[in-house]
């Protein structure tokens, strides 16, 4: 199989950073060949997180770019920001959640495989407490939906 390149993009402000740090690891636990990653701190007010952040990247020479916003822009602005910049043929969100460790990789095969005309694939997942235990599952069937608009028959 190629690999496309992927682009993770990871908003944060004033986000605990063990939330992010462990964001961070799952993404790095996938170990998708062709990634790139960039993190982006809103000009959180309390600078902590940020610290703590690069502080995790540099001890753990993880690759990424990391960009700290001297104005708070809001969450469209750095995300329209973040996809100008993106390299990756696909995107992927990951702010204060924990990826499956093979779900990188699942996404793009099956994106890879499916027609032009599909933009997004979404699948299921679970809650995790503050201690990143998994919660019980309220509602373990997605709908099926075969309406195009699948946010609107939701």
């Amino acid at each position: 199989m190629k690999y496309p390149p992927v682009t993770v993009l990871t908003l944060m402000y004033n986000t605990n950073p063990n939330y992010i740090i462990e964001a961070i690891q799952s993404v790095q636990r996938n170990n998708y060949p062709n990634l790139e990653h960039i993190i982006m701190d809103d000009c959180s007010p309390d600078q902590n997180p940020s610290i703590a952040v690069e502080k995790w990247i540099k001890d753990n020479n993880y690759e990424c770019r990391f960009i700290r916003n001297l104005v708070n822009q809001g969450v469209s602005k750095n995300l329209n920001e973040i996809i100008g910049m993106a390299k990756g043929k696909y995107l992927f969100g990951c702010c204060d959640d924990v990826l499956a460790d093979d779900r990188i990789m699942k996404d793009v095969e099956l994106f890879e495989e499916l027609p032009d005309d599909y933009a997004i694939v979404c699948g299921f997942s679970q809650m995790i407490d503050a201690e990143s235990r998994l919660l019980p599952i309220m509602s373990p069937n997605m709908p099926v939906v075969e309406n195009d608009n699948y946010f609107t028959e939701l």
